[in-house]
Formats: C-alpha cells, sequence, structure tokens
C-alpha cells in the first residue's frame, strides 16, 4: 500500500462534545472526551476528539518550512521567531498595485506573484530562501491585531 501525507490549513478551538453539538446545531455520538471544534478552509466547521486532533493537526509555532510554505499560500503572514521583529514577515504578493492603464501598455512588465517580505510599512522585496530557512523549525503564523487593514499589507 502507498503512503501519503497531507497539509490542511484548519482554524480550531478546544470546546466539549456538548458544547459543539449546541454550535453546530447537530447530534454527534456521545462521549464525555475533550476535543476541539475544527473548521476547514471551505467553512466545513465539525467537532474532533482531542486525540484525533492532537494526531493530525499541529500548531504553527516551530514548525518547518514546509508548513510555513503552505500557510503562505493560503494567505498566512509567517516569521521565524529567530529574526526577533514582528516589522518583518513574509506573505505572497499576488498582484501589482499601480494605474491599471499602465498595465495595458505592451512595454509595462508582468509581474508574477512571489514571496514578499515586508521591510517597511507598504514596502516589499522578494525574498528567496537559504538553506538555514528551509531546515529552521522556528517558522509561525504571524498574529496581528484585528483593527482593519495593517500597514503595508495587499
Amino acid at each position: 500500500m502507498e503512503k501519503y501525507t497531507g497539509v490542511k490549513l484548519i482554524e480550531a478551538d478546544p470546546m466539549s462534545l456538548k458544547e459543539a453539538e449546541e454550535k453546530l446545531n447537530l447530534k454527534l455520538k456521545p462521549t464525555n472526551e475533550a476535543g476541539y471544534m475544527v473548521k476547514y478552509p471551505d467553512g466545513f466547521s465539525t467537532w474532533m476528539p482531542k486525540w484525533e486532533f492532537e494526531q493530525t493537526f499541529h500548531k504553527l509555532e516551530n514548525q518547518t518550512f514546509a508548513l510555513a510554505l503552505d500557510a503562505i499560500l493560503h494567505g498566512e503572514k509567517v516569521i521565524r521567531t529567530s529574526w526577533n521583529s514582528k516589522e518583518k514577515w513574509l506573505e505572497l504578493i499576488s498582484a501589482v498595485q499601480g494605474n491599471s492603464a499602465d498595465l495595458e501598455k505592451t512595454d509595462t512588465p508582468n509581474v508574477l506573484p512571489f514571496i514578499g517580505m515586508r521591510v517597511a510599512p507598504y514596502r516589499f522585496i522578494p525574498w528567496t530562501p537559504n538553506m538555514d530557512d528551509l531546515l529552521a523549525v522556528d517558522w509561525t503564523i504571524l498574529k496581528l491585531p484585528k483593527k482593519g487593514k495593517q500597514p503595508g499589507t495587499h
């Protein structure tokens, strides 16, 4: 039999089965186990026993570059804890910000998506990982306050 692995970026909260049933408006298998409410990227939510959740998912803190890259591709901002700065982070830059009339000119270059490092508000430079970045296990998702659009983000 072939072996497979998968990566899913989800949201989860520790929650009892009873709380999950109320929140989901659904009757689940009776159990007294601790567990998690899990929300998938497509909006589907379910409850999962703690033992199953912990075998399946790992919090994106002190993780590998592969998991950080998946988070970037899902729209998250990531940092290495060794950078000691919450002012610089990586994110996917996917569109040119500028005058649409300029984009129609044939002599205007097309800018393809790239991983950008924020170096100042509204300023990103293309970023390429070095061997230390690829092998590091200190990647984490940056948690910014929810006070509207953050400076320097797209």
